[in-house]
């Protein structure tokens, strides 16, 4: 009785963890501040070792690196409709169910669970 009391718990936690979202100040913040960055970095960079291509080439590497960690922060808000959660909560209901039925009934269910 007392895991069934932690697993509610711990379902409670994840629920609430799913159902609050990131707020969307914190992306609009970060684009906006690695923009403005990109934007000085080709200026800062002229200044220092001059117009070569080498500023070109520098600005556009760091503008990759740095639009990719910003899409990947973005897809990592979004973890639930990303991962293949599915069969993943249907071995672990199966799981449950043998376990409670084992312990309880001491045989296993004539029924099925809807593994969609």
């Amino acid at each position: 009785e007392d895991c069934l009391k932690e697993i509610e718990a711990s379902a409670g936690i994840c629920e609430r963890l799913f159902g609050s979202p990131i707020p969307p100040t914190y992306t609009r913040h970060l684009s906006r501040v690695m923009s403005l960055w990109l934007l000085l970095l080709p200026i800062s960079l002229v200044t220092s070792i001059g117009a070569t291509s080498t500023t070109v080439i520098t600005t556009a590497l760091s503008a990759y690196v740095f639009v990719g960690l910003d899409e990947v922060g973005m897809e990592i808000e979004n973890v639930f409709q990303l991962l293949p959660l599915q069969q993943l909560a249907a071995a672990v209901q199966k799981d449950v169910r043998d376990q409670f039925y084992g312990l309880v009934c001491g045989s296993q269910p004539d029924i099925e669970f809807a593994t969609s």
